[in-house]
């Protein structure tokens, strides 16, 4: 098998370079796609475990203070929705249920600060699931001082990632100023991202306009989401992937099922079973789709 892998890279290698030579650079993106891809394709088939627990993220609002350029929330609005705390409860009974040890991450394409039980939700889960750990994607602007406070003192602070999206890069130097400053803050994982508003990224499966790259192109390439995290809606629907913008992929629901009878349920399997079979133009979202992601961390294998 690991020959025939070997003839088979060694092949598309070769028209990679013909593409590059005639400087036909879309070529060149498209097989160096294909090679990333058949080498996560044969690690996920020797690796991959639907045993081991998926990341969890929630989506716990729908709405976001920026509309960027590259996200959905510029150019389609979603009806404004909060996770009540009842739905929430729910989300950590069936953590605790299976003993649940991995992050929780409590934004996908929406604002987490924008939620007004947000660190009500961070406390819940230091406190009941204390070797699990929330996780924060923010644009750091509505942050304020006294939320890193609070959320230093918890006993397992979330970790949080801030991408800054501003010109002047006032978010990076504001939060970066009060970790200077607080002792106490250094409890909380931070990282500071600067990016751009206007950035071109992917097409988030047809859900946003703008991306350059060509849809046929990535009907055979391998995605390695289905693999790895288990999304969840504000009021408890599975959708496919972080790309599901409109949540129009549902693949269970966490007040009917448990979290792990969603991540080894029929509808996972059916699209993993295409992706292993190179077959994602099969899939109606998935064909739309332009992500390229081929990194299968550790917490989704075989122990």
């Amino acid at each position: 098998m690991n020959l025939l892998l070997s003839i088979n890279e060694i092949r598309l290698r070769a028209i990679r370079k013909l593409c590059w030579l005639r400087k036909d650079m879309r070529g060149v993106k498209r097989f160096s796609n294909r090679i990333a891809g058949d080498r996560a394709r044969a690690f996920a088939k020797q690796k991959f475990n639907d045993a081991v627990q998926p990341t969890i993220s929630v989506e716990i609002g729908t709405d976001c203070n920026y509309q960027c350029s590259f996200c959905p929330q510029s150019s389609f609005h979603r009806p404004s929705k909060f996770m009540s705390r009842e739905d929430f409860d729910v989300l950590i009974n069936r953590l605790e249920a299976i003993g649940y040890t991995g992050h929780v991450c409590l934004a996908v394409n929406n604002e987490p600060f924008l939620h007004p039980l947000l660190l009500e939700f961070c406390a819940t889960i230091s406190r009941r699931l204390p070797k699990a750990r929330a996780a924060l994607i923010s644009n750091g602007a509505l942050i304020k001082l006294s939320d890193l406070h609070n959320l230093a003192q918890l006993d397992v602070p979330p970790g949080m990632e801030i991408n800054d999206y501003s010109e002047s890069r006032a978010v990076a130097k504001r939060i970066s100023g009060w970790l200077a400053e607080n002792e106490d803050l250094k409890r909380i994982p931070i990282s500071i991202t600067l990016r751009g508003r206007s950035e071109v990224l992917s097409n988030r499966a047809g859900n946003q306009p703008g991306s350059e790259s060509v849809i046929e192109d990535y009907r055979d390439i391998f995605c390695t989401w289905p693999f790895m995290s288990l999304f969840f809606n504000w009021e408890l629907k599975a959708f496919l992937c972080c790309s599901d913008y409109r949540h129009a992929v549902i693949m269970g629901d966490l007040h009917k099922d448990g979290i792990m009878d969603i991540w080894q349920g029929a509808a996972y399997k059916e699209v993993r079973a295409r992706m292993l079979e190179s077959a994602r133009a099969g899939l109606p979202l998935c064909r739309q789709c332009d992500a390229e992601w081929f990194h299968l961390p550790e917490h989704c294998c075989r122990g």
